[in-house]
């Protein structure tokens, strides 16, 4: 369960690295780099990758922890370990030291039920990794459901029970606007709703615009770094990181 650019195109056991020439750049660039960093300070115990896809991020953790990765349903690129649900994991309570749900959220019908699954599994101050679009265009129909904002993510993870420490922002208006084009040209351009998807890769046409697609990136990636983290960063963002602690009980 993954949005169309950020996990599916990914192999199993490959490092998740985008490049300008891929359609979701713009954000996938600050996706990689946060995810990197909050995933490499996990020291030790179970890393559970809910809606895992292609397991595009099983590389960035540490050798002292161990990987598991669930998905729902199989799709181009999914290799879990275990098929489930992600508002009944198959999982002991307790058991994770991380989990990690990126780009799902969107995808599930209940998303106060899956956040609270999470959480169950986690283990006392184990850590919750969840990222989720703000703004993004219609894909994997019929099964996308929400956008987040960072106080939507938040109060998910306030009912849960869990501690929010961090939220990040990724990618500010004008890379907002960027991945709007680049989707609403790519389904004109190559006759498909949503962007340069994998049922075409490799075509003619497609990689014939791949050139002039990594300069527009490029462009606009220069537009977006006038914020810092992306001019508009909070209210437009495009994305969101958040990380939340389950605390010590009592």
């Amino acid at each position: 369960m993954t949005s169309p650019g950020l996990d599916a195109r990914r192999a199993r056991r490959g490092r998740a690295r985008s490049s300008p020439f891929d359609p979701s750049w713009l954000v996938e660039r600050h996706l990689e780099k946060d995810l990197a960093a909050a995933i490499g300070s996990t020291t030790a115990g179970w890393v559970v990758d809910v809606g895992c896809g292609g397991r595009p991020y099983e590389a960035l953790v540490p050798s002292a922890a161990r990987y598991l990765g669930l998905d729902l349903t199989p799709t181009m690129g999914s290799c879990p370990d275990l098929w489930a649900r992600a508002n009944a994991l198959p999982l002991a309570g307790g058991l994770a030291s991380l989990v990690l749900c990126t780009q799902v959220l969107e995808h599930v019908p209940d998303p106060h039920a899956c956040v609270r699954e999470m959480a169950r599994i986690l283990a006392p101050e184990g850590r919750l990794l969840v990222t989720a679009p703000q703004t993004w265009n219609l894909h994997e129909a019929p099964n996308d459901y929400y956008r987040f904002t960072r106080h939507g993510l938040e109060e998910l993870c306030r009912q849960a029970g869990l501690e929010v420490l961090e939220v990040q922002p990724q990618g500010g208006f004008a890379a907002g606007i960027g991945v709007s084009i680049i989707m609403f040209l790519g389904g004109l351009v190559l006759g498909r709703e949503n962007d340069f998807s994998e049922r075409s890769r490799g075509s003619w046409l497609e990689r014939a615009l791949r050139l002039p697609l990594a300069a527009y990136n490029l462009l606009f990636a220069a537009l977006d770094g006038w914020g810092g983290r992306g001019l508009g960063q909070g209210a437009f963002a495009v994305n969101h990181m958040i990380i939340a602690r389950k605390p010590l009980a009592g």
